[in-house]
């Protein structure tokens, strides 16, 4: 069956690929929970907006997130990926930094492997990659820089989460997390957060 749309669909469900618009809580047709937004008119006279009201927790290893704000801040100065910056840097302003034994298993953080689904309001697509800093490249998959607009909106999340985010171009996308795993051994638990041992 092919994946359902209308021209009022503002993205498709990460999940069943239904067009839906900007307003729904659940996909129509699916029932999965999806991210709300709300009107917001935050200053008198100002034209009102949507932003998002309620985004997945994510969270970030104490170990990675020094370098991480270093990143974000290289785009506020100047960038050719300034927009993609700005976003991890609002993503690490909202993040729980966790210890390396505190991290979650399943989180999307550096270096592990990511099988998503991302809807842009006609096409659904599946996505299959590590999570890299600029300039890395995996040996068997393919990278998905953390200073990309998906790469940061991914950042932090974990398995069933959707995040909602826009392109460079400005169209509407979302993105669920169906699996966190190792990138050398795609049917494993993702690599353990903490350091390795000195021993």
């Amino acid at each position: 069956m092919g994946t359902r749309s209308s021209s009022l669909s503002s993205y498709l469900c990460p999940v069943c690929g239904s067009g839906l618009p900007r307003a729904a809580s659940r996909c129509f047709f699916c029932d999965q929970p999806l991210p709300m937004y709300k009107r917001s008119n935050r200053y008198a006279g100002a034209a009102a907006t949507d932003e998002p009201a309620a985004l997945p927790p994510l969270f970030v290893p104490q170990r990675d997130f020094a370098r991480l704000e270093q990143l974000a801040r290289i785009g506020l100065v100047d960038s050719a990926d300034r927009a993609a910056r700005d976003l991890l840097r609002r993503e690490l302003d909202r993040a729980t930094v966790c210890a390396p034994e505190a991290t979650p298993h399943d989180v999307v953080r550096m270096g592990v492997g990511v099988l998503a689904q991302q809807g842009d309001g006609s096409v659904l697509r599946r996505i299959e990659g590590v999570l890299t800093y600029p300039g890395e490249r995996p040996e068997s998959l393919s990278a998905i820089p953390v200073t990309s607009m998906l790469g940061a909106a991914i950042l932090g999340l974990s398995a069933d989460d959707v995040m909602p985010y826009a392109a460079l171009d400005g169209s509407r996308h979302a993105v669920k997390i169906i699996k966190v795993f190792s990138p050398t051994s795609p049917g494993s638990e993702p690599p353990s957060a903490e350091p390795p041992s000195a021993a």
